[in-house]
């Protein structure tokens, strides 16, 4: 029983060339929401009161649990392109979006928004080429994979998660759901992903 935990453990840790993708798709996914439930339990006004996923990282009761959530997730979704062959277009999409949105995630923390205004800009700035890259990453795999019922509502139902970010984000749009719109949009953006890609059968050296 030990050694098959420090298995899972090294797993976990070492880069595994002969590994599937999703795998690490999933751990991405699990790190980021366990750390985000904590900080959520630890400060659970920004999300009762509007405020979005960015307001972990401006609070010192949360900025470590936000900092550790989005540096795993973005170590698992640029160690699962890692060893990946760019044989073909969708090879090459999917490895150079995954490691831009690694270093997004990582850009995220260090451009807290509330130092002052250019941080701000900055940040909203790499927030929105972060929403918009999983976007068109997910109609792209779609649009290779096929238009069919579940990818629709799954694309749907993403796109209504940023749809719900973007209004609460406007002075003016009376909405005040940014965390949960946030977390539909990634959320579905992974599934999308796990769903999708084994499909294109990702050769590793």
């Amino acid at each position: 029983m030990i050694s098959k935990f420090k298995e899972f453990i090294n797993s976990l840790l070492i880069i595994n060339p002969k590994k599937n993708i999703v795998w690490d798709l999933l751990y991405a996914q699990v790190s980021i929401l366990v750390f985000l439930i904590l900080s959520s339990i630890i400060l659970p006004y920004v999300p009762l009161n509007g405020k979005g996923i960015s307001a972990f990282g401006v609070n010192i009761n949360t900025i470590i649990p936000y900092s550790v959530g989005y540096i795993l997730y973005a170590y698992f979704i640029a160690r699962s392109v890692k060893f990946i062959i760019i044989k073909d277009n969708i090879s090459k999409v999917i490895y150079y979006s995954f490691n831009t949105i690694s270093i997004l995630f990582i850009a995220l923390i260090f451009t807290p928004y509330s130092i002052d205004t250019s941080f701000d800009w900055i940040h909203t700035t790499v927030s929105t080429s972060l929403f918009l890259i999983e976007l068109a990453l997910s109609i792209y795999l779609i649009y290779y994979d096929k238009f069919n019922f579940s990818n629709i509502v799954l694309l749907f139902s993403q796109i209504i998660g940023g749809l719900i970010s973007m209004f609460s984000l406007s002075n003016n749009g009376g909405l005040h759901l940014l965390f949960e719109g946030e977390i539909i949009f990634q959320v579905f953006f992974i599934i999308i992903m796990f769903k999708i890609i084994p499909k294109f059968r990702i050769s590793y050296k």
